[in-house]
């Protein structure tokens, strides 16, 4: 049994279901009954589909949370748009962090690390 995950396969997959989608919308929405699934295969080219795992106990506290939060605000919230929340507001306090903590973004960080590589192997060449 492979364990490799081919990328592109799965690349070529998506396109082909974009097809699909563009080709027959409405037969396409009758088979996976998932309008954002098709919305997002012909609109949307500012996100990518990923697969990331979570434990089993976390996606059941997402599914209760969103739940939960889908009532309170009388409104349909997804898994999907409750993790990007919670990943938006972490990016949030990690850019407050860096400002108030650091003093700098992690990428003038990383600007300055990979500008002194360059210095320091320039030096040890002259």
């Amino acid at each position: 049994m492979q364990k490799i995950i081919d990328l592109q396969e799965i690349a070529a997959g998506d396109a082909l279901v974009a097809i699909v989608v563009n080709r027959n919308p409405d037969g396409f929405n009758r088979i996976i009954h998932n309008r954002e699934l098709i919305k997002m295969a012909i609109e949307d080219e500012d996100t990518r589909v990923v697969g990331v795992r979570f434990p089993i106990s976390l996606l059941k506290w997402l599914d209760s949370y969103s739940r939960i939060a889908a009532v309170n605000s009388e409104s349909r919230i997804t898994r999907n748009s409750t993790i990007i929340g919670f990943l938006e507001t972490m990016k949030a306090l990690m850019e407050y962090q860096e400002k108030t903590v650091w003093g700098k973004s992690h990428q003038d960080m990383i600007k300055e690390v990979l500008e002194s590589g360059v210095n320091q192997s320039n030096d040890s060449e002259g």
